[in-house]
């Protein structure tokens, strides 16, 4: 008899698993760039707002139109870089990253696109639940009552606890016992 050769072999799943992981790297490579690059046009444009609005209230005969312009400008390029960091928005539930800074960047500053979220909720740093005050300010009807994490976050828990347990049951069982648990 012959002996036995080893020749290479492509394995279908380990190949897809491969493509699928380097595409979705690529891309969200390819959207964390475009994000950052509409975040630092937009970043660039603010000093240029700030000159207008004193110019403006200095009484500059044509500074309220200058401000208007470069004001819709910076709101355009903030839907554009809120768009391009959004990956996912399905049915109520949006997934977003976080853009990097670059080096050297104040802490007080990470996410200072929006008046918002420069300010955390609650007034204390890393406070999850917003305060009474903070609350009220855009929605009356909202404030320390309602204690949380967002509608997205907790479907995103569920589904993560939904997946994990069939397979604990799965790592519970011994192939060799016939399926028996135990």
């Amino acid at each position: 008899t012959t002996p036995p050769t080893f020749e290479p072999r492509g394995d279908p799943g380990a190949i897809t698993a491969f493509v699928l992981i380097g595409s979705m790297a690529a891309f969200l490579r390819w959207r964390v760039g475009s994000a950052v690059r509409a975040r630092e046009a937009r970043e660039a444009l603010e000093p240029q707002l700030k000159r207008a609005r004193v110019a403006q209230l200095e009484g500059g005969a044509d500074a309220a139109a200058e401000v208007g312009r470069i004001a819709a400008r910076i709101a355009q390029l903030q839907a554009e870089e809120d768009a391009k960091r959004t990956v996912l928005d399905f049915a109520g539930v949006t997934l977003r990253f976080i853009t990097p800074r670059p080096l050297g960047s104040p802490v007080a500053e990470l996410d200072s696109s929006r008046e918002s979220s420069s300010r955390p909720a609650g007034g204390d740093r890393g406070s999850l639940v917003p305060s009474k005050e903070e609350g009220r300010k855009g929605n009356p009807d909202a404030g320390a009552d309602e204690v949380g994490w967002p509608l997205s976050v907790r479907l995103l828990i569920a589904l993560t606890f939904l997946l994990t347990v069939p397979l604990l049951g799965l790592l519970a069982s011994d192939p060799m016992q016939g399926g028996r648990i135990g």
